[in-house]
C-alpha cells in the first residue's frame, strides 16, 4: 500500500476496491461504502469507519480502534470470542 499512497501524493486519483476492511482503515483518505449494490455512505475514513456501519454491511460486531487524533487504525471483532464448557475463551 505504500506504492499507492505515493502514487496518490503524486496527484494521481488512486480507487482501490476492498473487502479486508483493515486496509481501508489504517491507509485510505476516503471511502465510499457500497450495499447490495447502492452506495451507502462516503466520507473520509474515520468518519465512515465506524462500529454501525460494520454491522449493518458485514453482519458483525466490531470496535474500531483510533489514534488520538481520530484515524482508524485497527477493528476488533468483538463476536469472534465464544465460551467454550472449560471456561476458556476461543
Amino acid at each position: 500500500m505504500g506504492i499507492v499512497r505515493d502514487v496518490a501524493k503524486a496527484g494521481s486519483t488512486v480507487i482501490v476496491v476492498l473487502h479486508d476492511l483493515q486496509v481501508p482503515a489504517r491507509w485510505a483518505d476516503g471511502l465510499m461504502v457500497m450495499k447490495n449494490g447502492e452506495l451507502y455512505a462516503a466520507g473520509s475514513a474515520a468518519g465512515t469507519m465506524t462500529s454501525v456501519m460494520i454491522r449493518e454491511i458485514h453482519g458483525m460486531d466490531a470496535t474500531v480502534e483510533r489514534t488520538p487524533s481520530g484515524s482508524c487504525i485497527r477493528l476488533v471483532r468483538t463476536d469472534e470470542f465464544i465460551q467454550l464448557d472449560g471456561g476458556q475463551l476461543r
